[in-house]
């Protein structure tokens, strides 16, 4: 047998025919289970040059089940008598060695025997590229990446190469050469182009025209000297007022240098102008000076501070009408004796408690009849609206101390439906099923005593 070497998840058959002591010896043997040769038994491989390797066998659930090592199963006992599938390690057939041999020994009492499996392990003669040489190219001859072929024959690689290099970029002179870059461009050697017909874009080459290049830093022509003439010179003095046609630019410059450092002898700012189109700055400027200059912050103003400071007197003359005394404060322990003319205060609703809906002498010498009072009683009408209202039932947990609602309908539970099964006593809620509480009895047939349980 064949297999490649370091192939994984290979299966092999075996045959077991009787021995001299079997019922047929010579024939196959039928019905042999894992367990036949894993007990009593072996199952072994040797690798070529290396000590005999003992593996364990596991059962199979069918002949076509997915590959285990160790896995043994019979193939068909009535069709396939004696053959069985037997799973071999990966670590068998492991790339290293040349030959390996699979051997298994049934039990004694089963009487059977197994020929040795004797298996080459080669390349891999099923790789129809290269039969698993990995020195080989991996893809089919003349495609890409493929070995070279010679479709006419003689195929010379060395004699077709220097033609068609030579026919190409070889040079006509001998001992020339052109020098190739990393991206396969061919530097040029402008000195030696010769018999340019064609014209070429040189943009991204820096060509040198000239040896020698002098600077000249001389003004030169008349337009440099009417240019000259416009700037002026650093001795110009400043002028004052609009630009004109006479005045250079350094005599303006020097004027706004000489506005900004505040030099003696600048010309007046103009009049103050509101800011608009075709104002200058200094006109603005000019103006907010005016204004600020005019401001009195130290004394009120106006008839909005008259009115401010006649609210404020108001206020102080309520204020002493309160307290009983000018710029007395209210301590927090301290009552007020008297309010009078309380305005803006919201209107008190119809259903609320007024003064006619209390008995003349009800609040008589209580000005905290709320706190501490005792024996209030009801009326009739009140009486009743309690013991008729319904209740919302509820049922306190166990340890919790329960509402009046909860302890009533506690005991209503109690003392009407329940169910008794063993040592459970368990009180139904008002529907009759639902479980409202639980009591364990301390025994079933004479109870003396019982326990809420929930």
């Amino acid at each position: 047998m064949i297999i490649t070497g370091g192939a994984t998840n290979k299966s092999i058959y075996v045959y077991f025919v009787d021995d001299d002591s079997g019922t047929a010896p010579g024939e196959p043997t039928t019905g042999l289970l894992f367990s036949d040769i894993e007990t009593g038994g072996s199952a072994s491989y040797c690798r070529q040059g290396a000590a005999r390797v003992d593996f364990t066998l596991v059962t199979l659930a069918n002949a076509a089940a997915a590959h285990s090592d160790g896995g043994f199963i019979l193939v068909d006992n009535t069709n396939m008598p004696g053959v069985y599938r037997l799973d071999i390690p990966d670590l068998a057939i492991a790339t290293g060695v040349d030959l390996v041999i699979v051997q298994l020994v049934a039990a004694s009492g089963k009487n059977t025997v197994m020929r040795p499996v004797w298996i080459d392990l080669t390349v891999d003669l099923r790789d129809t590229v290269r039969l698993g040489l990995t020195a080989l190219p991996g893809a089919a001859a003349d495609a890409a990446g493929g070995l070279p072929i010679s479709i006419a024959g003689s195929l010379d690689l060395d004699a077709r190469l220097d033609a068609a290099v030579s026919s190409r970029v070889a040079p006509t002179v001998a001992g020339r050469t052109i020098d190739l870059t990393a991206g396969g461009a061919a530097g040029v050697d402008w000195g030696n182009v010769e018999n340019k017909a064609t014209v070429n874009d040189l943009s991204g080459t820096d060509i040198q025209l000239c040896d020698t290049v002098t600077i000249n830093t001389d003004m030169v022509g008349t337009d440099n000297a009417a240019l000259a003439s416009v700037v002026g010179a650093l001795a110009d003095a400043a002028v004052d007022g609009d630009p004109t046609a006479t005045d250079t630019l350094i005599a303006y410059v020097k004027q706004l240098i000489n506005i900004l450092i505040g030099t003696t002898g600048i010309v007046a700012f103009p009049a103050e102008a509101a800011p608009a189109n075709a104002v200058s700055l200094a006109e603005v400027i000019r103006a907010i000076a005016v204004d600020v200059t005019g401001l009195a912050g130290s004394a009120m103003r106006g008839t909005d501070s008259a009115a401010l400071a006649t609210a404020l007197s108001t206020a102080q003359a309520d204020l002493d009408t309160l307290t009983g005394a000018d710029g007395a404060i209210i301590a927090s322990s301290q009552t007020v004796a008297t309010v009078t003319n309380l305005t803006n205060l919201p209107s008190i609703p119809a259903n609320w408690l007024t003064a006619a809906g209390i008995a003349a002498s009800a609040l008589n010498g209580k000005g905290d009849w709320n706190i501490g009072k005792t024996e209030y009683s009801l009326s009739a009408v009140g009486i009743t609206a309690v013991w008729q209202r319904q209740m919302t039932e509820g049922y306190a947990a166990d340890g919790v101390a329960p509402t009046p609602e909860e302890m009533l309908f506690m005991l209503h539970s109690e003392v009407s439906e329940f169910a008794i099964a063993g040592t459970t006593v368990t009180s139904k809620k008002l529907d009759g099923s639902t479980a409202a509480m639980t009591h364990t009895l301390d025994d079933a047939s004479n109870p003396t005593s019982r326990t809420r349980a929930s």
